[in-house]
């Protein structure tokens, strides 16, 4: 089996060996890079084409957002994670618009960032259990002051009803699992999980897991 290539991109030289040996005890990892500038590191991936960054968000000459955003539009199969200290929902929001598939905090522990690299290597979204609690206040917060997604579902939208087994898969995707860790969790095939979203998907009437839960939360589907 191929090795899961990965870049890394931070300013701070100790946290990067640090991180750098942890990962390269990692079977299945291969570390192909690193760079401390924001603006050098989008030009180096062009060129070394990994699987997966590791990027930080507070980098000298561009940050790491819009490098996020340079790189995903130059590079759409690089998969980006958020490797950063910053919990505040106006850099977790725009990170994701980049085009970030993951967002953790610094002081993650190591096996939480190997399951992150190994989740959004397969192609799945991943955000930490605490980002994910994070935007959930923040998006109960927006319905509260009646604005965000809410404000665009129409007042007469009729959801169809999602059956309980789809309210648990659900539940599991606000949490922040990974369909192969709700697969586990639920002693259910990843395929019927995947078939689970697919229709909750339907039946709400969105395109992706974050607005799924926006609704659900909006329409108290889920608690």
């Amino acid at each position: 089996m191929d090795k899961i290539r990965v870049f890394l991109v931070d300013d701070q030289i100790f946290f990067t060996e640090g991180l750098k040996r942890v990962l390269e005890s990692e079977e299945g990892i291969e570390i192909v890079g690193q760079c401390n500038d924001g603006k050098i590191a989008v030009q180096r991936i062009s060129e070394i084409l990994p699987d997966i960054v590791l990027m930080d968000i507070t980098l000298p000459n561009l940050d790491g957002i819009e490098a996020t955003r340079l790189v995903k539009k130059q590079n759409p199969g690089v998969h980006i994670i958020m490797l950063t200290i910053s919990d505040d929902p106006q850099s977790v929001f725009p990170a994701i618009k980049a085009g970030a598939m993951g967002y953790l905090l610094k002081d993650e522990t190591p096996q939480e960032l190997i399951r992150a690299i190994r989740t959004v290597h397969a192609g799945e979204a991943l955000l930490s259990s605490r980002i994910a609690s994070i935007l959930l206040r923040e998006f109960s917060q927006l319905f509260e002051e009646g604005r965000g997604y809410a404000r665009e579902i129409p007042k007469d939208a009729v959801f169809d009803n999602l059956t309980n087994r789809e309210v648990e898969v659900l539940t599991l995707v606000a949490d922040g699992l990974s369909n192969k860790e709700i697969s586990k969790k639920l002693l259910i095939a990843e395929r019927t999980v995947k078939n689970h979203i697919s229709n909750i998907f339907q039946k709400l009437h969105v395109n992706d897991r974050t607005q799924a839960v926006v609704v659900a939360l909006q329409q108290k589907i889920i608690p």
